[in-house]
Protein backbone atom coordinates (compact mmCIF):
# COMPACT_ATOMS: atom_id res chain seq x y z
CA UNK A 1 0.00 0.00 0.00
CA UNK A 2 1.20 3.80 0.21
CA UNK A 3 3.99 4.73 2.12
CA UNK A 4 1.88 6.54 4.38
CA UNK A 5 -1.05 3.77 4.90
CA UNK A 6 2.20 1.39 5.28
CA UNK A 7 3.79 4.01 7.83
CA UNK A 8 0.09 4.15 9.85
CA UNK A 9 -0.02 0.14 10.03
CA UNK A 10 3.35 -0.11 11.40
CA UNK A 11 2.27 2.63 14.27
CA UNK A 12 -0.50 0.69 14.63
CA UNK A 13 1.26 -2.59 14.69
CA UNK A 14 3.69 -1.35 17.35
CA UNK A 15 1.05 -0.08 19.84
CA UNK A 16 0.86 -3.72 20.15
CA UNK A 17 4.10 -4.94 21.33
CA UNK A 18 4.38 -6.58 24.21
CA UNK A 19 5.20 -4.13 27.63
CA UNK A 20 6.55 -5.22 31.45
CA UNK A 21 4.58 -4.08 34.23
CA UNK A 22 6.78 -1.96 35.19
CA UNK A 23 7.29 -0.32 32.09
CA UNK A 24 3.45 0.78 32.27
CA UNK A 25 3.70 2.09 35.89
CA UNK A 26 6.72 3.73 34.90
CA UNK A 27 4.88 5.91 31.55
CA UNK A 28 2.16 8.25 32.07
CA UNK A 29 -1.45 6.21 31.71
CA UNK A 30 -2.61 6.17 28.25
CA UNK A 31 -5.00 4.10 26.41
CA UNK A 32 -5.03 1.55 23.98
CA UNK A 33 -3.44 3.76 20.95
CA UNK A 34 -1.68 6.32 23.56
CA UNK A 35 -3.84 8.88 24.22
CA UNK A 36 -3.47 10.01 27.76
CA UNK A 37 -5.47 9.68 29.99
CA UNK A 38 -6.63 11.13 33.55
CA UNK A 39 -7.27 9.59 37.01
CA UNK A 40 -11.45 10.91 36.10
CA UNK A 41 -11.30 9.04 32.53
CA UNK A 42 -9.72 6.19 33.83
CA UNK A 43 -12.47 5.54 36.59
CA UNK A 44 -15.12 6.46 34.21
CA UNK A 45 -13.75 3.60 31.41
CA UNK A 46 -13.98 1.21 34.27
CA UNK A 47 -17.51 2.41 35.54
CA UNK A 48 -18.52 1.62 31.97
CA UNK A 49 -17.24 -1.84 31.68
CA UNK A 50 -19.16 -2.49 35.17
CA UNK A 51 -22.31 -1.42 33.68
CA UNK A 52 -22.35 -3.25 30.84
CA UNK A 53 -20.85 -6.22 32.73
CA UNK A 54 -24.12 -6.04 34.96
CA UNK A 55 -26.48 -5.61 32.47
CA UNK A 56 -25.70 -8.66 30.49
CA UNK A 57 -27.78 -10.32 33.57
CA UNK A 58 -30.06 -7.73 35.23
CA UNK A 59 -32.75 -6.08 32.62
CA UNK A 60 -33.06 -2.82 35.31
CA UNK A 61 -29.02 -2.07 34.51
CA UNK A 62 -30.09 -1.99 31.42
CA UNK A 63 -32.13 1.03 31.45
CA UNK A 64 -29.43 2.73 33.50
CA UNK A 65 -26.92 1.67 30.80
CA UNK A 66 -29.47 3.49 28.18
CA UNK A 67 -29.76 6.28 30.97
CA UNK A 68 -25.82 6.82 30.88
CA UNK A 69 -25.86 6.93 26.53
CA UNK A 70 -28.52 9.80 26.60
CA UNK A 71 -25.82 11.32 28.94
CA UNK A 72 -23.09 10.24 26.79
CA UNK A 73 -24.35 11.93 23.98
CA UNK A 74 -23.58 15.70 25.30
CA UNK A 75 -21.29 15.16 27.76
CA UNK A 76 -17.62 14.06 26.75
CA UNK A 77 -16.30 13.13 30.08
CA UNK A 78 -18.74 9.64 30.16
CA UNK A 79 -18.35 9.59 25.67
CA UNK A 80 -14.92 9.59 25.53
CA UNK A 81 -14.39 6.64 28.20
CA UNK A 82 -17.21 4.65 26.47
CA UNK A 83 -15.64 5.34 23.18
CA UNK A 84 -12.13 3.68 24.25
CA UNK A 85 -14.24 1.03 25.74
CA UNK A 86 -16.11 0.00 22.66
CA UNK A 87 -12.66 -0.16 20.73
CA UNK A 88 -10.35 -1.97 22.97
CA UNK A 89 -13.17 -4.32 24.14
CA UNK A 90 -15.28 -4.43 20.87
CA UNK A 91 -17.27 -7.60 22.70
CA UNK A 92 -19.51 -5.23 24.46
CA UNK A 93 -21.11 -4.47 21.35
CA UNK A 94 -22.86 -7.60 20.69
CA UNK A 95 -24.30 -7.86 24.55
CA UNK A 96 -27.16 -5.79 25.59
CA UNK A 97 -28.44 -3.15 25.05
CA UNK A 98 -25.77 -1.97 22.68
CA UNK A 99 -26.72 -4.81 20.47
CA UNK A 100 -30.40 -3.18 19.94
CA UNK A 101 -30.19 -0.77 16.81
CA UNK A 102 -31.58 2.48 18.92
CA UNK A 103 -28.63 2.02 20.83
CA UNK A 104 -26.44 1.79 18.46
CA UNK A 105 -27.54 4.77 16.45
CA UNK A 106 -26.37 6.42 19.39
CA UNK A 107 -22.98 5.61 19.70
CA UNK A 108 -23.01 5.53 15.99
CA UNK A 109 -23.83 9.72 16.12
CA UNK A 110 -21.00 10.27 18.76
CA UNK A 111 -18.61 8.83 16.71
CA UNK A 112 -19.54 10.75 13.99
CA UNK A 113 -19.74 14.20 16.54
CA UNK A 114 -16.18 13.06 16.89
CA UNK A 115 -14.87 12.72 13.58
CA UNK A 116 -17.19 15.33 11.69
CA UNK A 117 -18.88 17.51 13.92
CA UNK A 118 -18.11 21.02 14.95
CA UNK A 119 -15.91 20.26 17.59
CA UNK A 120 -14.35 17.40 15.60
CA UNK A 121 -10.98 19.68 15.83
CA UNK A 122 -10.89 20.02 19.33
CA UNK A 123 -11.00 15.88 19.95
CA UNK A 124 -8.03 14.66 20.84
CA UNK A 125 -6.84 12.79 17.26
CA UNK A 126 -5.87 9.35 19.14
CA UNK A 127 -9.24 9.23 20.36
CA UNK A 128 -10.56 10.50 16.80
CA UNK A 129 -8.51 7.76 15.57
CA UNK A 130 -10.65 4.90 17.47
CA UNK A 131 -13.80 6.89 16.95
CA UNK A 132 -13.01 5.48 12.97
CA UNK A 133 -12.54 2.23 14.16
CA UNK A 134 -15.71 2.07 15.89
CA UNK A 135 -17.67 4.08 13.38
CA UNK A 136 -16.48 1.88 10.64
CA UNK A 137 -17.39 -1.47 12.62
CA UNK A 138 -20.88 -0.85 13.64
CA UNK A 139 -21.97 1.82 11.04
CA UNK A 140 -20.09 1.34 7.57
CA UNK A 141 -22.76 2.56 5.54
CA UNK A 142 -22.65 5.53 7.42
CA UNK A 143 -18.67 5.95 7.48
CA UNK A 144 -18.87 5.75 3.71
CA UNK A 145 -21.96 8.40 3.38
CA UNK A 146 -19.91 10.21 6.08
CA UNK A 147 -16.44 9.77 4.44
CA UNK A 148 -15.72 13.07 2.12
CA UNK A 149 -17.03 14.80 5.24
CA UNK A 150 -14.82 13.45 7.96
CA UNK A 151 -11.57 14.28 5.49
CA UNK A 152 -12.94 17.58 4.34
CA UNK A 153 -12.76 18.27 8.32
CA UNK A 154 -9.15 16.15 9.10
CA UNK A 155 -7.85 16.75 6.24
CA UNK A 156 -4.39 18.50 8.09
CA UNK A 157 -4.00 15.02 10.53
CA UNK A 158 -1.85 12.71 10.45
CA UNK A 159 -3.32 9.94 12.25
CA UNK A 160 -6.63 10.41 11.69
CA UNK A 161 -6.44 10.76 7.32
CA UNK A 162 -4.24 7.36 7.61
CA UNK A 163 -7.00 5.44 9.56
CA UNK A 164 -9.66 7.11 7.81
CA UNK A 165 -8.79 5.52 4.71
CA UNK A 166 -7.06 2.03 6.05
CA UNK A 167 -10.74 1.60 7.59
CA UNK A 168 -11.73 2.27 3.64
CA UNK A 169 -9.70 -0.26 2.13
CA UNK A 170 -10.70 -2.86 4.69
CA UNK A 171 -14.65 -2.27 4.15
CA UNK A 172 -13.45 -2.88 0.50
CA UNK A 173 -11.72 -6.10 0.89
CA UNK A 174 -14.87 -7.26 3.04
CA UNK A 175 -16.62 -10.41 2.04
CA UNK A 176 -19.54 -10.45 -1.26
CA UNK A 177 -22.24 -9.92 1.32
CA UNK A 178 -25.90 -8.89 0.85
CA UNK A 179 -26.74 -8.56 4.69
CA UNK A 180 -26.46 -6.59 7.36
CA UNK A 181 -23.88 -4.91 5.09
CA UNK A 182 -23.55 -4.91 1.05
CA UNK A 183 -19.95 -4.47 0.35
CA UNK A 184 -21.17 -3.31 -2.98
CA UNK A 185 -23.68 -0.54 -1.45
CA UNK A 186 -21.03 0.12 0.75
CA UNK A 187 -18.07 0.57 -2.19
CA UNK A 188 -20.30 2.78 -4.54
CA UNK A 189 -21.17 5.36 -1.51
CA UNK A 190 -17.11 5.50 -0.75
CA UNK A 191 -16.38 6.02 -4.53
CA UNK A 192 -19.46 8.65 -4.68
CA UNK A 193 -17.57 10.42 -1.58
CA UNK A 194 -14.26 10.02 -2.90
CA UNK A 195 -14.69 11.36 -6.38
CA UNK A 196 -16.09 14.26 -4.82
CA UNK A 197 -12.92 14.53 -2.77
CA UNK A 198 -11.30 14.32 -6.08
CA UNK A 199 -13.48 16.81 -8.06
CA UNK A 200 -11.91 19.33 -5.06
CA UNK A 201 -8.53 18.42 -5.25
CA UNK A 202 -9.02 19.69 -9.09
CA UNK A 203 -10.87 22.27 -8.37
CA UNK A 204 -7.87 25.26 -7.16
CA UNK A 205 -10.67 27.17 -5.49
CA UNK A 206 -11.46 24.35 -3.36
CA UNK A 207 -7.96 23.08 -2.23
CA UNK A 208 -7.09 25.09 0.46
CA UNK A 209 -9.82 22.88 2.28
CA UNK A 210 -8.89 19.76 1.27
CA UNK A 211 -5.46 18.98 0.24
CA UNK A 212 -2.77 18.33 2.39
CA UNK A 213 0.21 16.25 2.96
CA UNK A 214 -2.08 13.29 3.77
CA UNK A 215 -4.66 14.11 1.20
CA UNK A 216 -3.83 14.61 -2.40
CA UNK A 217 -5.02 13.29 -5.77
CA UNK A 218 -2.44 10.01 -5.95
CA UNK A 219 -4.29 8.74 -2.89
CA UNK A 220 -7.62 9.26 -3.87
CA UNK A 221 -6.99 7.73 -7.21
CA UNK A 222 -5.25 4.71 -5.54
CA UNK A 223 -8.70 4.17 -3.37
CA UNK A 224 -10.68 4.52 -5.97
CA UNK A 225 -8.93 1.89 -8.40
CA UNK A 226 -10.40 -0.16 -4.72
CA UNK A 227 -13.82 0.79 -4.82
CA UNK A 228 -14.17 0.33 -9.02
CA UNK A 229 -12.94 -3.21 -8.54
CA UNK A 230 -16.24 -5.30 -9.20
CA UNK A 231 -17.29 -8.19 -7.03
CA UNK A 232 -17.03 -10.91 -9.98
CA UNK A 233 -20.10 -13.56 -9.29
CA UNK A 234 -18.30 -16.96 -9.06
CA UNK A 235 -17.84 -18.27 -12.45
CA UNK A 236 -19.62 -21.09 -13.88
CA UNK A 237 -16.93 -23.61 -14.37
CA UNK A 238 -13.70 -24.39 -16.06
CA UNK A 239 -15.02 -23.76 -19.90
CA UNK A 240 -16.79 -19.97 -18.86
CA UNK A 241 -13.63 -19.23 -17.33
CA UNK A 242 -11.40 -20.01 -20.07
CA UNK A 243 -13.64 -18.50 -22.59
CA UNK A 244 -14.11 -15.15 -20.85
CA UNK A 245 -10.22 -15.16 -20.33
CA UNK A 246 -9.58 -16.06 -23.96
CA UNK A 247 -12.13 -13.05 -25.32
CA UNK A 248 -9.99 -10.44 -22.72
CA UNK A 249 -7.05 -11.59 -24.61
CA UNK A 250 -8.14 -12.05 -27.58
CA UNK A 251 -10.48 -8.78 -28.02
CA UNK A 252 -8.99 -6.52 -25.43
CA UNK A 253 -5.88 -7.47 -24.47
CA UNK A 254 -4.03 -5.07 -27.11
CA UNK A 255 -5.78 -1.98 -25.39
CA UNK A 256 -3.79 -2.38 -22.28
CA UNK A 257 -0.06 -3.40 -23.79
CA UNK A 258 0.53 -0.08 -25.12
CA UNK A 259 -0.07 1.66 -21.53
CA UNK A 260 1.91 -0.73 -19.97
CA UNK A 261 4.73 -0.35 -22.36
CA UNK A 262 4.39 3.52 -21.21
CA UNK A 263 4.41 2.93 -17.90
CA UNK A 264 7.75 0.59 -18.00
CA UNK A 265 9.38 3.55 -20.80
CA UNK A 266 8.69 6.11 -17.69
CA UNK A 267 9.97 4.19 -15.21
CA UNK A 268 13.70 3.48 -16.92
CA UNK A 269 14.01 7.02 -18.23
CA UNK A 270 13.04 8.02 -14.31
CA UNK A 271 15.91 5.77 -13.33
CA UNK A 272 18.33 7.31 -15.92
CA UNK A 273 17.64 10.68 -14.62
CA UNK A 274 15.47 12.18 -16.43
CA UNK A 275 12.80 14.61 -14.58
CA UNK A 276 10.29 16.36 -16.93
CA UNK A 277 7.95 13.24 -16.97
CA UNK A 278 4.18 13.43 -16.34
CA UNK A 279 3.66 11.49 -12.66
CA UNK A 280 -0.25 11.73 -13.56
CA UNK A 281 0.04 9.98 -16.87
CA UNK A 282 2.15 7.29 -15.37
CA UNK A 283 -0.44 6.74 -12.64
CA UNK A 284 -3.80 6.42 -15.15
CA UNK A 285 -1.42 4.06 -17.50
CA UNK A 286 -1.02 1.99 -14.56
CA UNK A 287 -5.11 2.49 -13.54
CA UNK A 288 -5.84 0.98 -16.66
CA UNK A 289 -3.65 -2.14 -16.51
CA UNK A 290 -3.94 -2.46 -12.75
CA UNK A 291 -8.47 -2.54 -13.86
CA UNK A 292 -7.45 -5.02 -16.44
CA UNK A 293 -5.79 -7.85 -14.56
CA UNK A 294 -7.74 -7.69 -11.41
CA UNK A 295 -11.21 -7.23 -13.32
CA UNK A 296 -10.71 -9.16 -16.58
CA UNK A 297 -7.59 -11.47 -15.88
CA UNK A 298 -7.29 -12.70 -12.26
CA UNK A 299 -11.04 -13.71 -11.82
CA UNK A 300 -10.87 -16.01 -14.43
CA UNK A 301 -8.00 -18.19 -12.93
CA UNK A 302 -9.00 -19.98 -9.99
CA UNK A 303 -11.23 -22.20 -12.08
CA UNK A 304 -8.14 -22.88 -14.24
CA UNK A 305 -5.76 -23.27 -11.63
CA UNK A 306 -5.05 -26.87 -11.78
CA UNK A 307 -4.65 -26.64 -15.92
CA UNK A 308 -2.40 -23.86 -15.53
CA UNK A 309 -0.03 -24.92 -13.21
CA UNK A 310 -0.11 -28.39 -14.73
CA UNK A 311 3.38 -29.89 -16.01
CA UNK A 312 2.53 -29.28 -19.34
CA UNK A 313 2.03 -25.55 -19.03
CA UNK A 314 4.67 -25.00 -16.63
CA UNK A 315 7.38 -26.22 -19.99
CA UNK A 316 6.49 -23.08 -21.30
CA UNK A 317 7.56 -20.64 -18.34
CA UNK A 318 11.19 -20.34 -17.59
CA UNK A 319 12.50 -21.32 -14.34
CA UNK A 320 13.03 -18.20 -12.51
CA UNK A 321 9.50 -17.05 -13.74
CA UNK A 322 7.87 -20.08 -11.69
CA UNK A 323 7.72 -18.54 -8.19
CA UNK A 324 5.88 -15.82 -9.75
CA UNK A 325 3.49 -17.90 -12.32
CA UNK A 326 2.66 -19.40 -8.89
CA UNK A 327 1.67 -16.33 -6.57
CA UNK A 328 0.03 -14.75 -9.45
CA UNK A 329 -2.59 -18.07 -9.88
CA UNK A 330 -2.86 -18.53 -6.16
CA UNK A 331 -4.89 -16.54 -3.98
CA UNK A 332 -2.47 -14.13 -3.10
CA UNK A 333 -2.76 -12.64 -7.05
CA UNK A 334 -4.57 -9.61 -6.31
CA UNK A 335 -2.29 -8.75 -3.45
CA UNK A 336 0.83 -9.07 -5.77
CA UNK A 337 -0.87 -6.49 -8.17
CA UNK A 338 -1.26 -4.36 -5.37
CA UNK A 339 1.95 -4.54 -4.43
CA UNK A 340 3.56 -3.27 -8.06
CA UNK A 341 0.44 -0.18 -7.39
CA UNK A 342 1.47 0.53 -4.07
CA UNK A 343 5.21 0.73 -5.69
CA UNK A 344 4.32 2.78 -8.61
CA UNK A 345 2.44 4.94 -6.02
CA UNK A 346 5.32 6.37 -4.51
CA UNK A 347 7.08 6.53 -7.31
CA UNK A 348 4.87 8.72 -8.64
CA UNK A 349 4.56 10.63 -5.07
CA UNK A 350 8.29 11.62 -5.23
CA UNK A 351 8.09 12.26 -8.92
CA UNK A 352 5.18 14.52 -8.21
CA UNK A 353 7.60 16.57 -5.14
CA UNK A 354 10.39 16.61 -7.90
CA UNK A 355 12.58 13.32 -6.60
CA UNK A 356 13.57 10.94 -9.09
CA UNK A 357 13.17 7.31 -7.50
CA UNK A 358 15.92 5.65 -6.00
CA UNK A 359 18.16 2.95 -8.17
CA UNK A 360 17.04 -0.05 -5.93
CA UNK A 361 13.25 1.18 -5.74
CA UNK A 362 13.20 1.23 -9.92
CA UNK A 363 14.64 -2.27 -9.71
CA UNK A 364 12.00 -3.53 -8.17
CA UNK A 365 9.22 -2.19 -9.81
CA UNK A 366 10.76 -2.71 -13.41
CA UNK A 367 11.12 -6.37 -12.19
CA UNK A 368 7.05 -6.36 -11.70
CA UNK A 369 6.07 -4.19 -14.74
CA UNK A 370 8.10 -6.71 -16.56
CA UNK A 371 6.73 -9.78 -15.42
CA UNK A 372 3.48 -8.42 -16.11
CA UNK A 373 4.02 -7.79 -19.44
CA UNK A 374 5.17 -11.47 -19.57
CA UNK A 375 1.91 -12.68 -17.80
CA UNK A 376 -0.72 -10.70 -20.10
CA UNK A 377 0.20 -7.12 -20.72
CA UNK A 378 2.35 -7.60 -23.66
CA UNK A 379 0.08 -8.21 -26.19
CA UNK A 380 2.92 -10.23 -28.73
CA UNK A 381 4.18 -12.76 -25.97
CA UNK A 382 2.23 -12.70 -22.98
CA UNK A 383 2.39 -16.54 -21.56
CA UNK A 384 -1.40 -16.62 -21.25
CA UNK A 385 -2.39 -15.32 -24.16
CA UNK A 386 -0.15 -18.31 -25.91
CA UNK A 387 -1.64 -20.74 -23.69
CA UNK A 388 -5.55 -19.76 -24.01
CA UNK A 389 -4.73 -20.00 -27.46
CA UNK A 390 -4.79 -23.56 -27.84
CA UNK A 391 -8.00 -24.60 -26.73
CA UNK A 392 -10.98 -25.21 -27.37
CA UNK A 393 -9.58 -27.49 -30.16
CA UNK A 394 -11.73 -28.66 -33.56
CA UNK A 395 -11.16 -32.54 -33.01
CA UNK A 396 -12.38 -33.26 -36.84
CA UNK A 397 -9.46 -31.20 -37.97
CA UNK A 398 -7.50 -32.83 -35.18
CA UNK A 399 -8.19 -36.48 -36.02
CA UNK A 400 -7.75 -35.18 -39.57
CA UNK A 401 -4.49 -34.22 -39.58
CA UNK A 402 -2.97 -37.13 -37.48
CA UNK A 403 -4.65 -40.09 -38.68
CA UNK A 404 -4.10 -39.27 -42.11
CA UNK A 405 -2.34 -41.94 -44.00
CA UNK A 406 -3.70 -44.41 -46.86
CA UNK A 407 -5.15 -47.60 -44.43
CA UNK A 408 -6.46 -44.97 -41.72
CA UNK A 409 -10.00 -44.87 -41.51
CA UNK A 410 -12.21 -42.35 -40.24
CA UNK A 411 -15.99 -42.51 -39.06
CA UNK A 412 -18.24 -39.61 -38.13
CA UNK A 413 -21.35 -39.21 -36.43
CA UNK A 414 -23.07 -35.72 -36.94
CA UNK A 415 -21.73 -34.19 -34.04
CA UNK A 416 -23.28 -31.07 -32.39
CA UNK A 417 -20.25 -29.18 -32.85
CA UNK A 418 -16.51 -30.19 -33.51
CA UNK A 419 -14.59 -27.63 -30.62
CA UNK A 420 -13.97 -29.85 -27.25
CA UNK A 421 -12.18 -28.37 -24.42
CA UNK A 422 -8.91 -29.28 -24.25
CA UNK A 423 -5.57 -27.89 -25.73
CA UNK A 424 -4.00 -28.62 -29.26
CA UNK A 425 -1.08 -29.76 -27.29
CA UNK A 426 -2.68 -32.17 -25.03
CA UNK A 427 -4.78 -34.05 -27.86
CA UNK A 428 -1.71 -34.20 -29.72
CA UNK A 429 -0.06 -35.57 -26.31
CA UNK A 430 -2.87 -38.59 -26.64
CA UNK A 431 -2.85 -39.35 -30.80
CA UNK A 432 0.64 -39.90 -30.37
CA UNK A 433 0.70 -42.00 -27.14
CA UNK A 434 -2.30 -43.84 -28.77
CA UNK A 435 -0.30 -44.42 -31.72
CA UNK A 436 3.04 -44.94 -30.24
CA UNK A 437 1.39 -48.08 -27.85
CA UNK A 438 0.13 -49.75 -31.02
CA UNK A 439 3.45 -49.39 -33.27
CA UNK A 440 5.58 -50.28 -30.39
CA UNK A 441 4.48 -50.62 -26.55
CA UNK A 442 1.85 -53.78 -27.56
CA UNK A 443 2.79 -54.17 -31.35
CA UNK A 444 2.41 -58.00 -32.09
CA UNK A 445 5.84 -58.57 -33.94
CA UNK A 446 4.19 -61.43 -35.52
CA UNK A 447 1.41 -59.46 -37.48
CA UNK A 448 2.25 -58.29 -41.19
CA UNK A 449 -0.01 -55.05 -41.17
CA UNK A 450 -1.37 -52.08 -39.12
CA UNK A 451 -4.62 -50.26 -39.64
CA UNK A 452 -6.35 -47.51 -37.68
CA UNK A 453 -10.07 -46.93 -37.34
CA UNK A 454 -11.62 -43.47 -35.89
CA UNK A 455 -14.74 -43.07 -34.53
CA UNK A 456 -16.38 -40.12 -33.54
CA UNK A 457 -19.65 -39.59 -31.43
CA UNK A 458 -21.25 -37.91 -28.84
CA UNK A 459 -22.91 -38.74 -25.81
CA UNK A 460 -24.67 -35.65 -23.73
CA UNK A 461 -21.97 -33.12 -23.33
CA UNK A 462 -19.06 -35.29 -24.57
CA UNK A 463 -17.71 -36.14 -27.81
CA UNK A 464 -16.12 -39.29 -27.81
CA UNK A 465 -13.20 -40.31 -30.03
CA UNK A 466 -12.49 -44.45 -30.53
CA UNK A 467 -9.25 -45.40 -31.97
CA UNK A 468 -8.86 -49.01 -33.13
CA UNK A 469 -5.72 -50.38 -34.61
CA UNK A 470 -4.72 -53.98 -35.68
CA UNK A 471 -1.32 -55.54 -35.13
CA UNK A 472 -1.41 -54.93 -31.59
CA UNK A 473 -2.84 -56.11 -28.58
CA UNK A 474 -2.86 -54.87 -24.53
CA UNK A 475 -0.87 -57.88 -23.12
CA UNK A 476 2.65 -57.60 -25.50
CA UNK A 477 4.08 -54.60 -22.82
CA UNK A 478 3.69 -51.98 -20.99
CA UNK A 479 2.84 -51.03 -17.52
CA UNK A 480 -0.02 -48.67 -18.11
CA UNK A 481 2.00 -45.34 -16.86
CA UNK A 482 1.80 -43.19 -20.04
CA UNK A 483 -2.03 -43.46 -19.68
CA UNK A 484 -2.51 -42.63 -16.38
CA UNK A 485 -0.75 -39.55 -16.76
CA UNK A 486 -2.65 -38.39 -19.92
CA UNK A 487 -5.95 -40.05 -17.83
CA UNK A 488 -5.21 -37.30 -15.15
CA UNK A 489 -4.58 -34.34 -17.78
CA UNK A 490 -7.16 -34.76 -19.23
CA UNK A 491 -9.45 -34.96 -16.71
CA UNK A 492 -8.63 -31.37 -15.71
CA UNK A 493 -10.64 -30.57 -18.66
CA UNK A 494 -13.46 -33.11 -17.81
CA UNK A 495 -12.53 -35.70 -19.70
CA UNK A 496 -10.94 -39.55 -19.49
CA UNK A 497 -9.04 -41.49 -21.42
CA UNK A 498 -9.47 -45.48 -21.23
CA UNK A 499 -9.04 -49.39 -23.03
CA UNK A 500 -12.30 -49.89 -24.89
CA UNK A 501 -13.37 -53.49 -26.28
CA UNK A 502 -12.79 -54.47 -29.50
CA UNK A 503 -13.67 -56.98 -32.08
CA UNK A 504 -11.98 -58.75 -34.87
CA UNK A 505 -10.21 -57.70 -37.23
CA UNK A 506 -9.10 -54.96 -34.67
CA UNK A 507 -7.20 -56.10 -31.80
CA UNK A 508 -6.90 -53.08 -29.82
CA UNK A 509 -9.06 -49.85 -28.98
CA UNK A 510 -9.01 -46.88 -26.93
CA UNK A 511 -11.74 -44.61 -26.16
CA UNK A 512 -11.01 -40.87 -25.51
CA UNK A 513 -14.15 -38.84 -24.04
CA UNK A 514 -13.78 -34.87 -23.66
CA UNK A 515 -16.31 -32.23 -23.06
CA UNK A 516 -18.05 -30.68 -25.84
CA UNK A 517 -17.35 -26.78 -26.03
CA UNK A 518 -20.17 -25.06 -24.59
CA UNK A 519 -19.49 -21.32 -25.13
CA UNK A 520 -19.36 -18.91 -27.74
CA UNK A 521 -17.03 -20.06 -30.36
Amino acid sequence: MPELLDKHRTWLLGLLAPRTKQDLFAEQTADLFGANLSQPECAEYLRWRLRLRDAEVNTRRRQRVVHWLDIARTDRRFRDPLIRLLVAESHWLSSAPLVFPEHRAKIEEMAVAMLAGNAALLVEARLRVQAAVLLARIAPDRFARELGRIVRVNHGEGLVIPQVFLEALILLAGPHSAAPHSRQRIARRIADSLEHLLNGLRDKDDLTTTQSDYVNLPLIRYLLLHTRRPLQEPLAGKQEAWSRLRHEINSAGHDFSDPWWAVRTDIDLADAGQHDLDPEKIWENWARCESHLQEAVLPCLEPIRDILISRSVIGDVARSEVPRWDETLSAEGPQAVEKTTARIFDVVEQLRQGHLPRPEQAAVLRADLEWWGRFALDARSALLRRIISRGPVDIVEAVREFFHETDDEIEYQDLPSPLVFCTDRLIRQVFEHIRHNARQTHRDRDAEQQRYRVELGFESNLTVVTVRNTASRPQAGGGGRGMETLRHRLERFGGTIEPAASERPWTYAVTVKLERWRMPA
